[in-house]
Formats: C-alpha cells, structure tokens, sequence
C-alpha cells in the first residue's frame, strides 16, 4: 500500500500545484474554454488523488482492502464535485439537476458494488 500511497501523493502534489497556477493567473471571466478545461481537469486529478490518500491511509488497518474499489470510489466522488461545479459554471445547477447527478453517480456505484457482491457469491 506504501507505493500507492507514494503514487497518489504525488500525482496529488503535481495537480494541486498545476491546479493552483491556473487559479491564480487566469481570469475567469476572460478564460478560454482549454483553459477551463484544463482547470476542472487538474481539480478533477487532485481531488481524486486527494481522496485515494486519504482513503489509503484511513483503510490500511483492513487487510484485504482492494485497491481498485479505492480508485473508484475517489473517481465518483472527484467526479460528483467536479461535475457541479461544472454545472455551477455554466449556470443550470440548481436543486433538481444537482440531485439528479448525485443520484445518477450513486447508482454507478451501487451497480458496481453489486458485481462485486456477486462475484464473491459465484
């Protein structure tokens, strides 16, 4: 687990400092879309890597803890931020449409945790 710790911290490290350069010498309101891309792309990154750590270092005590399950719970939760903060961005976030992601990136995970169910079962 040490080397994914060692992994996710620096990918963590180099999107947040690549995250943090966008943020402070771009004008948003003058931005092109690459760069706004580009931004929600490495806040997207450090985020996911943000949560691979911290889920790392909160889950070692467990001794089968799957590493892709890690990957993609922090994908979904990343993605979840993310992705109402791009519907905030474009001005159509509001209560019925950001329930709806939630539930909709929910029920991803809930299908993915059932295969997993089932794989053990069969």
């Amino acid at each position: 687990m040490r080397k994914y710790l060692f992994l996710f911290l620096s990918l963590f490290l180099l999107s947040a400092g690549a995250c943090t350069v966008i943020f402070f010498n771009v004008d948003p309101e003058n931005a092109s879309n690459a760069v706004l891309s580009a931004f929600f792309f490495f806040l997207f990154i450090s985020l996911f890597s943000l949560f691979c750590c911290m889920n790392t270092i909160i889950l070692p005590s467990k001794k089968n803890t799957n590493v892709l399950a890690i990957v993609r719970r922090s994908a979904l939760i990343s993605s979840v931020i993310v992705g109402l903060l791009i519907l905030s961005s474009f001005s159509v976030l509001n209560v019925v449409s950001g329930v709806s992601f939630v539930i909709a990136i929910a029920l991803v995970e809930l299908y993915f945790s059932s295969q997993e169910k089932m794989k053990g079962k069969g």
